[in-house]
């Protein structure tokens, strides 16, 4: 076949890409197309990346202009039934998106103070813990 190493008999045929049976994620895939490859790109290089302040602002904003609507005065039933549950979703949604902000700080205040004195402060236990569980005649002896 043209293009490939293999002819048609012997795999030239095979389905590729997205196609194939046995494509994953397309994470590490030559078949990823060039604007998706460089977003991708861009997106593992970001280092704001699950930080989800941005979307809770949007949410924030959308359910503004919602209610923004809502009060604006007697009008269509349907459409403030619609708007209503538009609100309702909203709320939901950014409930979820805090959460997830929530404990990812969470964890990265945990991260932050386990790096510090905590080892310090366990290695110097465990050399005071060590050195009362060793017998006198052993520590005599060092």
């Amino acid at each position: 076949m043209r293009g490939m190493r293999v002819c048609s008999m012997h795999g030239g045929k095979s389905p590729k890409g997205i196609a194939a049976a046995e494509w994953q994620t397309g994470r590490d895939s030559k078949h990823l197309p060039p604007r998706p490859a460089a977003r991708y790109a861009t997106a593992c290089g970001d280092t704001a990346l699950l930080e989800l302040r941005d979307e809770v602002a949007l949410v924030d904003a959308r359910m503004a202009e919602l209610l923004g609507q809502i009060s604006a005065g007697p009008g269509d039933m349907e459409a403030m039934r619609e708007a209503w549950a538009s609100v309702i979703g909203l709320i939901d949604q950014r409930r979820k998106l805090v959460e997830s902000e929530r404990k990812r700080l969470v964890e990265l205040q945990q991260r932050r103070w386990l790096g510090r004195k905590p080892a310090r402060v366990l290695h110097a236990h465990f050399m005071w813990s060590s050195r009362r569980a060793a017998p006198r005649n052993v520590r005599q002896q060092a």
